[in-house]
């Protein structure tokens, strides 16, 4: 599986096999990743689904089929809080506690004028 996928197995024998889940930032809390990995991982057992076809080479370049990602925070946000998946999972107590937080970063975030655009608009006057 090429390294532009979000999900990578490797294996060199039958005894070391492993999965990288690729898709995390940096910025990702990485217990909240472990959780939400493992949650649909043994949800995807319990259903018997069938995973995606393998790509190889460079995912980019393939195209289409793939999942439909948040493009912004607040669409993140509300993705999440509507997400039925997530509440039973992860709890319903949970999901509404971090999205509050995550709510009120995005809007503490947007009340701040980055310093390059006031200067910007300065130099202007």
């Amino acid at each position: 599986m090429a390294s532009t996928s979000a999900a990578r197995r490797t294996r060199r024998d039958a005894k070391t096999i492993r999965v990288e889940n690729r898709l995390a930032g940096a910025d990702a809390n990485p217990y909240l990743i472990v959780a939400a990995t493992l949650a649909a991982d043994v949800a995807g057992i319990i259903e018997r689904a069938e995973p995606a076809p393998e790509v190889t080479g460079n995912g980019y370049a393939q195209g289409g089929g793939g999942p439909d990602y948040a493009r912004s925070m607040p669409e993140a946000i509300d993705r999440l809080r509507r997400s039925q998946f997530a509440r039973d999972w992860l709890g319903e107590r949970f999901i509404e506690g971090f999205t509050a937080t995550r709510q009120s970063q995005y809007d503490a975030f947007r009340t701040k004028v980055p310093d390059t655009e006031l200067q910007r608009f300065f130099d202007l006057g």
